[in-house]
């Protein structure tokens, strides 16, 4: 599935950090599946979206909506984030 990297989404968070260093972090280039994912595999992408988290001062988090409600990459995200809560 195609997602837009350089979205209104995206634009709105340039917007907010304008003039201010920043990374931008997009959930779908990370594989973090729903379902029918090694626990091993799934953390170790968990992790390292948490290990640039961690380095953050200030993390902003933007989805675009999709039928009123937050995309599945973001979902996902937030469910497995108990997966690594203990480990961070």
């Amino acid at each position: 599935m195609q997602y837009k990297q350089n979205g209104v989404t995206s634009d709105w968070g340039k917007t907010v950090f304008k003039g201010i260093e920043s990374n931008q972090l997009h959930l779908a280039d990370y594989n973090i599946k729903q379902i029918n994912q090694e626990k091993e595999k799934r953390t170790a992408y968990l992790k390292e979206v948490f290990s640039l988290f961690k380095e953050s001062d200030v993390t902003l988090i933007g989805t675009p909506v999709y039928w009123l409600s937050m995309t599945g990459y973001l979902k996902t995200f937030i469910n497995r984030f108990t997966d690594v809560i203990d480990e961070i």
